[in-house]
């Protein structure tokens, strides 16, 4: 069964803000690294359980899209994507 993905406000603001981050240094690699991020949350509706789940936060599951780390929840009708950061920031405490 096909899950609904979700992306909260705060996901929607990161990949906002990666985007814009990437867009000063070269815009058209800004709007490719958005894509690639979007397509691996596509895959979750399929395969929810792909994600390894984080010990510390064992409901919560991470996928890896180049540099950036997407952190979500995978519910019975729904994977919600809950934070997108990169990979050499600190990840602070999640949801």
């Amino acid at each position: 069964m096909r899950r609904k993905i979700l992306w909260t406000s705060l996901a929607l603001k990161d990949l906002l803000e990666i985007k814009e981050y990437i867009h000063r240094e070269n815009p058209s690699a800004a709007k490719k690294e958005a894509d690639k991020i979007k397509k691996a949350t596509e895959r979750l509706s399929q395969f929810p359980e792909s994600g390894r789940s984080l010990k510390t936060l064992p409901t919560l599951r991470e996928v890896i899209s180049g540099n950036y780390h997407i952190f979500y929840r995978a519910e019975a009708t729904q994977v919600a994507i809950l934070r997108i950061y990169h990979g050499k920031r600190n990840i602070p405490f999640l949801p």
